[in-house]
């Protein structure tokens, strides 16, 4: 699943929204509007910038709270 996929290759390193379409071979745009927006929303990712938004060089990371859904 691309969810999984994406918070997998983020997890180590914050990585540009170029960088991550290249590396799953999907369009940039694909993923932003998608995947990105809404995994941001939900607290899965974290910005680089998180101040601003749009910084041109904003990139992302798997966020490292605690997984809540994981088993004691």
């Amino acid at each position: 699943e691309m969810i999984t996929a994406l918070l997998k290759i983020c997890k180590d390193r914050f990585l540009s929204l170029r960088e991550m379409a290249e590396i799953l071979n999907r369009k940039s745009e694909t993923l932003r509007i998608h995947y990105i927006n809404r995994l941001v929303a939900d607290g899965k990712l974290v910005l680089l910038y998180p101040d601003k938004i749009k910084h041109p060089q904003q990139r992302y990371k798997t966020s490292e709270a605690p997984n809540h859904n994981a088993k004691a």
